[in-house]
């Protein structure tokens, strides 16, 4: 079960649990597992990790002092997230893994940086009238 659990951080919160947590997750399933069987408390240990606020909301809270104007510098992994979020709409999990003190460091993380940003191959919209002028003919309309 700690493997689920382990997983499962993994895929909705792209870290691993901290000992704090995967002991509550196992003490939830616990919980559930005597009056519920297997397949409900592993639904409910599950689901409690998939909805945690970390899970469904981006939240940049920072890490470290305060500075004199009330600011606080956004956790390593909060950057990642926000620059993979500014340049694509997902995440790149190759983005904040690797150095943990400069995820952007190193030449291919820059490079990955760059084709992130290039323009995507769009279709023409004259060739997509093509294409329906052709359908269209095809069809005999």
């Amino acid at each position: 079960m700690k493997g689920a659990i382990r997983t499962e951080f993994q895929l909705a919160l792209r870290r691993s649990p901290t000992d704090d947590e995967l002991t509550r997750f196992m003490k939830l399933y616990e919980q559930n597992l005597t009056g519920s069987g297997h397949v409900v408390a592993g639904k409910a240990m599950l689901m409690a990790i998939v909805l945690r606020p970390e899970a469904l909301f981006r939240l940049e809270l920072g890490t470290g002092p305060i500075d004199e104007h009330g600011r606080r510098r956004l956790a390593l992994r909060e950057i990642a997230k926000a620059i993979s979020f500014a340049l694509d709409d997902r995440l790149d999990a190759g983005l904040g893994s690797g150095s943990q003190k400069y995820p952007l460091q190193s030449r291919c993380r820059r490079r990955r940086s760059q084709r992130m940003v290039q323009p995507r191959a769009t279709v023409s919209v004259t060739s997509g009238f093509s294409f329906l002028r052709a359908a269209a003919t095809a069809v005999g309309t």
